[in-house]
């Protein structure tokens, strides 16, 4: 199972739906109930984008200390006291009295964020560090967002030819970190054509369970890949080698470009392909990917016609 097409909105609003007339849960609580901690504030984005508030109660879901908080709806605060007192809770100056009493924990859920743990505990046994050889084709891949609306694209390098291809859809999965694959995989899958190696704007087994975006990728597809990233996750560095776990597992070749393997290369290949292929530069093919998914992005996908021109200049 991929999990490529999980719809985790869907799922997180059926847990919501499961809060009792008469009791509240916190963001904390939901996440738990996911599957992550790590998912509070991707509660949070969720509850503020509600589209159906009378159907999906967020306005059960308070801060971990009992504290109402805010309420998307056009009059607030207040009108979360309002729902919550007409469902007997009792609230004083903002806050739920004997809230222990009212707090909800009870979900039914099978935690769908543990289940991806697991499966990227997978991927990261499948990576491979060995297998790189030349590299002529080369795919590049990158998504931006528009609200609801993803727009991926695809630059495909093979000698002096470069081809671009876009995509849009809808967005399934809100971003939680550590998850990116399980939000962005499904449109690098759509867009794939067959390349030599794939270069990702994302992370490769640098990464908290070793299986980044990059990984997930070059495993699930069998082909050599390399993530570059411009952010430095949680980690150690030691001059410019990145460290998780006392394990080498990326290159910072130089600020806000940061290269790990993704498969079928190790740290040190990864970082000597950019080098050699891109002169220690940001690699153009994925910083066109990225101006092509960025302008649809900004004009909603009103783009008449595509110009792979700048490529050139990017050399």
């Amino acid at each position: 199972m991929e999990f490529e097409d999980f719809d985790l909105y869907s799922y997180f609003y059926g847990l919501v739906k499961q809060i009792p007339e008469g009791y509240v849960t916190t963001y904390g609580d939901l996440a738990q109930a996911l599957g992550d901690p790590i998912a509070a504030r991707a509660v949070g984005y969720m509850l503020s984008i509600n589209e159906d508030p009378d159907t999906i109660p967020c306005y059960r879901v308070v801060l971990h200390d009992g504290t109402v908080g805010n309420y998307t709806h056009p009059l607030g605060p207040m009108e979360k006291v309002r729902r919550l007192r007409a469902d007997g809770i009792p609230v004083v100056d903002g806050m739920i009295e004997n809230f222990d009493r009212y707090r909800f924990r009870d979900f039914k859920t099978d935690q769908p964020l543990r289940k991806m743990q697991q499966y990227q505990e997978y991927i990261a046994r499948k990576y491979s560090e060995s297998g790189a050889g030349e590299f002529r084709t080369v795919a590049a891949f990158d998504v931006s967002y528009e609200e609801r609306r993803a727009f991926a694209s695809m630059v495909i390098q093979d000698g002096s030819t470069i081809e671009a291809y876009v995509i849009s859809d809808g967005i399934n999965f809100p971003y939680i970190p550590g998850y990116l694959a399980f939000r962005e995989f499904r449109f690098i899958k759509k867009l794939y054509r067959k390349a030599d190696l794939l270069l990702i704007d994302g992370n490769g087994i640098l990464h908290p369970r070793f299986a980044g975006l990059a990984t997930h990728a070059g495993v699930l597809l069998d082909r050599a890949s390399i993530g570059v990233a411009k952010h430095l996750t949680r980690s150690t560095r030691h001059q410019d080698i990145i460290y998780m776990q006392d394990r080498p597992v990326g290159v910072m070749i130089r600020k806000n470009m940061i290269v790990s393997p993704g498969n079928f290369i190790d740290v040190n290949g990864s970082a000597d392909t950019v080098r050699k292929m891109w002169n220690d530069r940001y690699p153009w093919p994925l910083k066109l990917a990225h101006q092509l998914s960025t302008r649809h992005a900004e004009t909603g996908g009103r783009v008449s016609e595509y110009s792979i021109e700048s490529a050139h200049e990017l050399h």
